[in-house]
């Protein structure tokens, strides 16, 4: 593991690339949430304060819907990215020619979705943790736990999206149609087949949402109105659902990434 891991850092350390994709997620994910410093956003909405987005437990849904889109386009992004252009370049072609198995490459990719996944999710315990403290008054660690396992929901989150996005990187070779095509699916293609196409067909049948961008969205979904009063939203599913959902997409990407690389030519 920490052989091939080491291979892949030597590959991308210096990259461009992935140094400014990586400084974007460091540095925005913690600083969206302080858009909400601006109390013009609570004048007019009796819903909502300041206190529910930086205090205990709120924190933990706030910072991980605004973690919910920068995992999704920077580190899924990136994902795509450090698949597909060694796709492009044949740098996969001469990895395996020069002694790794495909299985060992796959394995490579592998490990660096979860690399990411856990530092994305210790970033965001991390951020947690201290924005809470700072804002809850008496705050004490039980407090701060008491989160319906936002942090373990969250690490799933990253994974469930890297998964589909090293599936995209896999199957399409090309880096710039890869990347596009990742984008184009979670930001158009899926809501349009289920708002457009899976809703009329079905009544607004609840297996509408149960689509894989969707799925992973709502493990740390939009605090929505309806959501902060504790009541149940039909937008979304709900937590149990989201995991089961997303668990199965994430095994289905990677065992379909796993045996089409090894099945195709190279």
């Amino acid at each position: 593991m920490f052989k091939l891991l080491s291979l892949e850092w030597k590959k991308f350390r210096k990259n461009s690339v992935v140094q400014m994709l990586l400084w974007i997620f460091v540095i925005f994910f913690p600083s969206l949430i302080f858009i909400g410093k601006n109390k013009d956003l609570f004048e007019n909405n009796p819903l909502i304060s300041s206190a529910d987005i930086f205090a205990f437990p709120g924190v933990w849904k706030w910072l991980g819907w605004d973690g919910n889109w920068m995992v999704f386009f920077a580190l899924g992004f990136l994902m795509v990215y450090v698949i597909s252009i060694e796709m492009s370049y044949k740098t996969m072609r001469q990895n395996i020619i020069t002694g790794l198995t495909r299985t060992e490459y796959f394995l490579s990719k592998l490990y660096v979705l979860l690399v990411f996944s856990l530092f994305a999710t210790i970033l965001y315990a991390i951020v947690g943790l201290i924005i809470g403290y700072v804002h809850t008054d008496d705050a004490t660690f039980s407090m701060a736990m008491d989160n319906n396992w936002a942090i373990p929901r969250y690490f799933l989150m990253c994974v469930a999206y890297l998964s589909f996005a090293m599936f995209i990187g896999f199957t399409i070779k090309n880096s710039g149609l890869a990347v596009l095509t990742y984008l184009a699916y979670g930001i158009l293609l899926e809501p349009m087949i289920r708002w457009l196409g899976h809703s009329e067909l079905t009544g607004g049948h609840k297996s509408m949402h149960w689509y894989p961008m969707n799925a992973a969205e709502d493990l740390m979904p939009m605090p929505s109105p309806d959501f902060l009063s504790g009541k149940a939203s039909e937008i979304f599913l709900t937590t149990q659902e989201a995991v089961i959902i997303s668990s199965i997409y994430t095994i289905l990407f990677i065992g379909l990434t796993y045996y089409t690389f090894t099945k195709r030519d190279m």
